[in-house]
């Protein structure tokens, strides 16, 4: 940029001084927003809005948390509160046996429970 007369530099002047004026305005709003990203509670939810928002995380979650409930229910549904040793075992085992099932076979249950749903809640047809 070849300038030729005192005006034309005041004017190339002035304009660098807007130029960097609003660029120190981004870089200070820029640095406001990265301080309040890395606050500890908005990193929480951030990394629960992650979560929520992936497919895979939101499957792995559930398939854990179904597996767990199915577990615990059968456990509770045979033995219940035992005082026996032997029987909080055998109750343990079958909780971890049934969750692990549930776990490696949520797609064939998710699958029966939509069909089911589907049979007992849909309209039928009028003909």
């Amino acid at each position: 940029m070849k300038l030729s007369s005192k005006k034309e530099l005041d004017e190339a002047i002035i304009e660098l001084e807007k130029r960097k004026i609003y660029q120190r305005n981004l870089l200070v709003d820029q640095y406001h927003e990265t301080v309040d990203s890395l606050k500890p509670a908005n990193l929480i939810k951030g990394v629960f809005s992650n979560i929520a928002h992936s497919p895979v995380a939101r499957s792995g979650i559930l398939k854990a948390v179904a597996g767990l409930g199915v577990g615990m229910l059968t456990k509770n549904l045979f033995w219940g509160k035992s005082s026996s040793l032997v029987k909080r075992w055998l109750g343990n085992a079958l909780k971890i046996g049934v969750a692990k099932t549930a776990v490696s076979n949520s797609d064939k249950i998710k699958a029966y429970g939509v069909a089911i749903y589907h049979n007992l809640f849909k309209k039928k047809a009028r003909r």
